[in-house]
């Protein structure tokens, strides 16, 4: 695979390919491609990595596959468990 679409091993443009066209066009297809060929071994290292204590990926992680409003929905609810719990306790006694 060519490491920008429409260049040559040496660097070139292939025949028919002036390089006219949007700047990083051939460079976004390569990447998508690379990525959704290797997807699961990326994700499996960056979790990998974030257990291991990288606290860069535990913070991307946190930020892009745990929606903020499903976090602050569980805090919210484990804070209405608690504060029901403690009246509860207290109309006991």
């Amino acid at each position: 695979m060519a490491i920008v679409e429409g260049l040559g091993a040496d660097g070139k443009f292939t025949k028919g390919n002036s390089g006219g066209g949007r700047l990083g066009t051939g460079v976004d297809k390569t990447v998508r491609a690379l990525l959704k060929e290797n997807s699961a071994k990326i994700t499996k290292k960056i979790i990998e990595l974030a257990l291991e204590g990288d606290a860069t990926l535990l913070k991307a992680l946190f930020d892009r596959l745990i929606p903020t409003q499903s976090l602050v929905q569980l805090l919210l609810t484990e804070q209405m468990i608690r504060l029901e719990g403690a009246q509860d306790d207290d109309t006991a006694e």
